[in-house]
């Protein structure tokens, strides 16, 4: 029987990170194969009235872990490698996330390098998702398909970390920059799209049985579902949701606002709930569980926003989208990755008007085939990790 430890971000309420260990369980339930998962983040949460898997802490993985050659531990996916503890931190912890926003204490901590030397003895692992420590067998350590934009300046200024990932078992990274630091470094890798992407073959019944009815009546209308993270939107919010009102307008579409990150620093509904005073005809719709989200991302006439596991999702289910990526440089690079029109589907706060005809130019047997073209590489890169 496979024993598989899943570390993810998990433990934070942001509505891509609470996929990435579902996914993993639904896919090995899929296979009618027996097994046991064991979820793991940084810290121990139950965020299980959203919808997700509960978590244990780092330092649970480093007291439960055995050395037997069953065992595999999976990094589920996401942006997880380059920041240090207090950067991690900051999105699970009230006190971590004063103490990250005071930059003297910032310094301090990081130049120390405390929480480093304290982890790395507690939990073996020196930097959040990297597990390093001598107790865990590198051949039992899997990346699948992570965001890696921070590991330059890691694997340049520490040895350590180049050779780490030139001894685990299997690293996938998820978009083209990510590649050619590892490529740079001559560290073996493979390219996979984020595999959040295989949900809408994998997640079926959860959409109608935690599916609330006023969610599902909403669902109903012919909308836009609108999301921006809270300092991650325009300068002018006001001239901004004016001109995507005109366009909702011209194709007559409601505009539900929706928050996909509520995590500490992500802060979605507080930029929307302050949009829906300004805009009182545009329909705030607060989640009860990471289902919802998914079902009225599911059933859109078109996603806009700056989320990128709202283009995911959007994609997953062979949705239009539309982003504004200008202050989250992860969004623009997955997208550069993985469409063959980029610039197409997506666009500065400056300019909202490539969003009507990105919304009429939306091929849907086109990108169903490009989609399914992408998860075969998801499926390939699962296989990989958990059969060979």
């Amino acid at each position: 029987m496979m024993n598989i430890y899943v570390l993810s971000a998990g433990d934070r309420n942001n509505y891509g990170d609470l996929l990435f260990p579902i996914i993993i369980k639904k896919y090995l339930e899929s296979k009618n194969i027996t097994f046991s998962i064991y979820n793991y983040g940084v810290i121990a949460s139950d965020l299980s009235y959203f919808g997700a898997l509960p978590t244990l802490s780092s330092i649970d993985l480093a007291a439960n872990y055995k050395n037997d050659q069953n065992n595999k531990i999976i990094i589920a996916g996401g942006e997880v490698i380059g920041g240090g503890w207090l950067n991690i931190l900051r999105f699970v912890s009230e006190f971590w996330n004063k103490l990250h926003h005071n930059k003297y204490f910032r310094y301090l901590i990081n130049k120390i390098g405390l929480l480093e030397k304290y982890m790395l003895y507690k939990a073996g692992q020196s930097r959040p998702f990297i597990v390093d420590g001598s107790i865990f067998s590198k051949d039992h350590i899997y990346y699948n398909s992570i965001g890696a934009q921070g590991s330059k300046k890691l694997l340049t200024n520490r040895n350590i970390y180049q050779t780490y990932f030139r001894n685990i078992k299997h690293l996938s990274v998820r978009d083209n920059n990510s590649a050619e630091i590892f490529k740079d470094f001559n560290i073996e890798y493979s390219l996979v799209p984020d595999s959040a992407l295989i949900m809408s073959d994998l997640i079926i019944y959860e959409l109608e049985e935690f599916v609330t009815d006023s969610c599902k009546k909403l669902a109903c209308k012919n909308y836009v579902f609108f999301q921006i993270g809270d300092k991650k939107g325009p300068e002018n919010i006001a001239d901004f949701m004016n001109k995507i009102q005109t366009f909702a307008n011209k194709f007559s579409l409601e505009i539900i606002l929706c928050p996909i990150g509520l995590a500490l620093d992500h802060g979605d509904d507080i930029v929307l709930q302050y949009i829906k005073a300004k805009f009182p005809n545009m329909h705030y719709y607060q989640p009860k569980n990471l289902y919802e989200t998914m079902y009225l991302l599911k059933n859109t006439k078109m996603y806009i926003g700056t989320s990128l596991h709202g283009v995911v999702t959007a994609q997953s289910f062979n949705v239009p989208f539309f982003i504004f990526p200008e202050k989250i440089g992860k969004l623009k690079i997955y997208v550069d990755t993985w469409f063959d029109n980029p610039e197409d589907i997506q666009g500065h706060f400056s300019d909202t008007s490539k969003i009507e005809k990105s919304f009429l130019n939306y091929d849907a047997e086109k990108e169903k085939i490009n989609t399914q073209k992408q998860k075969d590489l998801i499926y390939k890169n699962l296989n990989t990790i958990f059969f060979t």
